[in-house]
């Protein structure tokens, strides 16, 4: 029996080197250069919502025309994503990337123009929001280049954490730094030198790798791959993959949403713009830990249906709750609420995203996660456009209660989401051939 269980040992050590031989310790730095990236333009996407007194002051502006900076990302996204999707798949995650990093460093600085007309200042957000999708979509590609697959659950999770890293620095620095009309241009230097060094380190470092999955995938496989339009239409005809687009695109609507309202639906409970940027700061830390918790687990047991049913319904709970107990004073219990939130509705995003890639396969990884990120936009521009309705007749709970009742929603759909585990097995299969 010993013998039989040293033996089994000595095989599964004996796979781990034949995988590790394939593995580049550059896949680290890789993650790191897509990561900054990705914060500058999550940094971006959040300046003025969380400054919404100053930005009224400044310009003059209501509720939706603030809102608008924010929403004018999920309003360029649509569009860009399949040429995006089209770009990263035919030149690879660089090219895309590279186009990603000019975006934000020119969209940054062009918000600096702003300062003369509330015009120049969305053209700026259109720029640095033009990068967005190219940034967002090849993700689940560039954790399935570089990454084995016990490690790409992590992976992806670790660049979506820049997503929420990016947010927490949108929510939190404009709050500390602006405390009137005339230190916005100081924020705006600031956030405009992140911008720059962020995209000049992605543009000299970043590197390509031109086969596919580190533990198994060949130049073999690479020739199964279908092109582009044929994916796209195997994708749009795969109901599994529409399942997991309904359930992703509703939570990260109601997300994105809350991101873009909190301090309009704060302020209206006599609440500050300092505190509602540290409920948000709050909602994103917490999202980040449950980021680095879920990766690992997900990694070694797959369990992809199980961990969404239970963060979208502790999610939907906590939403709910933040829901009843809205009003005046309550910045305590608010924070506490708001944690359970971050730490089980922001998990979600590098579990559907990969779910995705696995359900069609062997289709290219930004072909799925472009589609469910563009489903995710759109369903951003309807929910941020109807609580922006809500909101201007001062319906803050009302506001509250219609997101939680679409993130319950979104909990009903994975319930008829299968665990179609595709590239998975493939890769299993190739292991055991060896």
């Amino acid at each position: 029996r010993m013998d039989e269980t040293e033996l089994k040992l000595n095989q599964e050590k004996k796979e781990d080197e034949e995988r590790s031989v394939v593995v580049f310790k550059y896949r680290w730095v890789v993650v790191l250069l897509h990561s900054l990236l990705f914060t500058s333009s999550q940094m971006t996407w959040l300046t003025y919502v969380s400054i919404a007194t100053q930005i009224k002051s400044a310009y003059g502006l209501n509720s939706t025309e603030i809102n608008f900076t924010s929403l004018i990302f999920f309003l360029v996204y649509v569009p860009v994503t399949f040429p995006s999707i089209w770009i990263i798949e035919r030149f690879g995650v660089r090219v895309g990337g590279g186009i990603a990093a000019i975006a934000t460093l020119f969209g940054g600085w062009f918000r600096m123009l702003g300062r003369y007309h509330y015009g120049w200042l969305i053209v700026g957000q259109g720029i640095a929001g033009f990068g967005s999708p190219f940034i967002i979509n090849s993700i689940s590609q560039l954790c399935a280049e570089w990454f084995p697959e016990k490690q790409r659950v992590l992976a992806t999770g670790l660049v979506c954490s820049a997503n929420l890293i990016g947010s927490a620095i949108g929510f939190l620095l404009p709050g500390l730094v602006v405390t009137d009309s005339g230190s916005l241009m100081t924020l705006l230097f600031i956030e405009g030198g992140v911008c720059a060094v962020t995209s000049v380190l992605y543009l000299i470092f970043y590197r390509n790798r031109k086969s596919y999955s580190p533990e198994t995938w060949d130049e073999s496989m690479r020739a199964k791959r279908t092109d582009f339009k044929t994916s796209i239409k195997s994708c749009l005809s795969n109901r599994n993959l529409w399942v997991i687009m309904a359930l992703a695109g509703i939570s990260q609507g109601v997300f994105n949403t809350a991101a873009t309202v909190l301090t309009q639906v704060l302020n209206q409970l006599a609440y500050t713009d300092l505190e509602s940027s540290i409920l948000g700061g709050i909602v994103i830390i917490f999202g980040l830990i449950g980021c680095i918790i879920i990766g690992p687990i997900i990694d070694r047991t797959k369990s992809y249906k199980i961990s969404l049913m239970v963060c979208l319904f502790v999610a939907t709970l906590s939403l709910s709750i933040f829901s009843g107990i809205l009003a005046p004073e309550r910045i305590v219990p608010l924070g506490v609420v708001a944690s359970f939130l971050g730490l089980f509705t922001t998990p979600t995003v590098p579990l559907s995203l990969d779910l995705g890639a696995e359900t069609s396969h062997p289709n290219p990884e930004v072909v799925s996660s472009g589609l469910i990120n563009s489903f995710g936009a759109l369903l951003s521009i309807t929910f941020t456009l109807i609580v922006n309705r809500i909101l201007d007749d001062n319906r803050t709970v009302v506001a509250a209660t219609v997101l939680s009742v679409l993130m319950g929603v979104s909990f009903l759909f994975t319930i008829l989401v299968k665990q179609d585990l595709k590239r998975s097995e493939e890769e299993k299969l190739k292991i055991e051939e060896r």
